[in-house]
């Protein structure tokens, strides 16, 4: 099975290339037009065309998927140009400016009978799959309030377009859909939001840091606080503060450190099998018992983004669904509007 990546930036050529690859695709080609770029995917991809844009990658091979890892603004019209050409598509993070183009790039893949999949790594990091287990377990009890960060220290502002003032950049929209999936993916909708963007950088264009809780009122569901910021030092390490912490009615689970897997796909390494990368001893969290007090380390988690290419080639086979869903990724799309809606307002948005 064949695929076109597009952009071939972090996303395309860290994240998508190798992944694809683990899971038993050619890439056939690979549409960039940075020089510095080209050069680095023609090296790396010696047998894939190197296209200026999708239409001739499309007119000139027969590949059954199209992954975007182009900027947020060009995810709508690219996901439909390819739709309308019969092939399959896989969408990085964020699916899509705004709800608005989200449900037209659907009703495309509708019209075409093709599938469009939100590309949503995170729910394969090894912390997340260990608070799953913790949660389906019940050894945390009910969940009554969640919390979960990326924060990091990185005071200086890079010439990139995330972090440009356009459509689809800033931190929210960056690392905002992880955050905000993996709270769906466990809790559901929310009824409301509310949401401060901020700009803290000297010379930055537009938000690097946010703050956003999720609410409801069901008193089943937790409050949810999501953040990311850019001024924490050893934010990222297993000394830092928590990249989680978790209450529930029987005890509380604190992790700090970030999921491993970026750091060995940057190496170049392709993975072998889905549960390729187990988190350092020092990365264990570390689980309080709420009645006794009694402290005990969890296991190390183990990081399986391969799953996620192995599961689309088989929801493009016929034999399951996708691994993550379109519709999935609208509620996120309307969460991020109505928390953009929120930081303008100072008030609570309800999520439509």
């Amino acid at each position: 099975m064949q695929a076109i990546i597009v952009g071939y930036g972090l996303a395309g050529s860290v994240f998508h290339a190798p992944l694809l690859q683990s899971a038993g695709f050619e890439i056939a080609a690979i549409v960039v037009r940075n020089p510095e770029r080209r050069a680095q995917a023609a090296a790396s991809h010696p047998h894939a065309l190197i296209c200026d844009d999708l239409t001739q990658a499309l007119s000139q091979t027969t590949a059954d998927l199209v992954t975007l890892a182009s900027p947020t603004a060009t995810h709508a019209p690219l996901a439909i140009e390819a739709l309308h050409a019969g092939r399959h598509v896989v969408i990085d993070k964020p699916f899509t400016v705004d709800a608005h183009e989200a449900e037209v790039v659907i009703a495309a893949a509708h019209a075409a009978n093709k599938l469009v999949i939100p590309f949503q790594n995170r729910r394969w990091d090894a912390d997340f799959l260990s608070l799953k287990e913790l949660i389906h377990t019940g050894q945390l009890g009910d969940i009554v309030r969640y919390e979960a960060r990326f924060d990091r220290f990185n005071p200086t502002v890079k010439d990139r377009w995330r972090e440009h003032n356009v459509a689809g950049g800033g931190m929210l929209y960056d690392l905002g859909p992880h955050l905000i999936d993996q709270a769906l993916h466990l809790f559901g909708a929310p009824e409301w939001v509310f949401c401060t963007q901020l700009t803290q950088r000297d010379g930055a264009q537009t938000d690097d840091a946010f703050e956003l809780i999720l609410g409801s009122s069901d008193c089943n569901y937790p409050y949810i606080s999501l953040g990311a910021s850019m001024f924490s030092a050893a934010g990222d390490s297993p000394q830092g503060a928590p990249r989680f912490k978790v209450n529930g009615r029987r005890a509380t689970w604190l992790k700090s450190g970030f999921d491993p897997q970026e750091t060995e796909l940057r190496k170049g390494i392709i993975p072998n099998e889905h549960a390729w990368v187990s988190e350092i001893e020092a990365a264990r969290g570390h689980l309080i018992d709420g009645v006794t007090g009694q402290v005990s380390r969890t296991a190390a988690g183990i990081g399986q983004w391969p799953i996620f290419y192995t599961q689309v080639k088989s929801a493009i086979e016929g034999k399951t669904i996708a691994p993550v869903l379109a519709t999935q990724a609208l509620l996120t799309c309307k969460v991020i509007d109505a928390a953009q809606k929120s930081a303008h307002s100072g008030q609570r948005v309800h999520v439509l």
